[in-house]
């Protein structure tokens, strides 16, 4: 597993269970959340290339661009939660509409 920065890779990943739901997908199985935070762990810490993002984003039903948006980045400063590439901060637990009523 790569090295990552927590908090955003759990940002990430609930960002991730919320839209695999949205789109239908069963969540419930374990492996499919363990394979959620990997995909996550690896976002955060060495990105997506193109391909694997625009699969990504075709299971998902959102755009290449909504998914990149979504992938927090690093910050140097410690502030209220991660920043997403979109400038959006995902402070921990609030609901927003990425998350709403979705939790793990």
């Amino acid at each position: 597993m790569p090295n990552h920065d927590e908090p955003a890779h759990n940002s990430f990943a609930r960002w991730l269970l919320h839209r695999c739901r949205r789109a239908g997908h069963d969540t419930e199985s374990a492996d499919i959340r363990s394979s959620i935070h990997i995909i996550a762990a690896f976002a955060v810490s060495d990105g997506l290339d193109a391909a694997l993002t625009a699969n990504l984003a075709q299971a998902l039903a959102v755009t290449p661009e909504e998914l990149t948006a979504a992938i927090p980045v690093p910050r140097p400063d410690a502030g209220p939660g991660p920043l997403r590439a979109d400038g959006v901060h995902d402070a921990d637990p609030t609901p927003n509409i990425r998350n709403e009523g979705c939790t793990g």
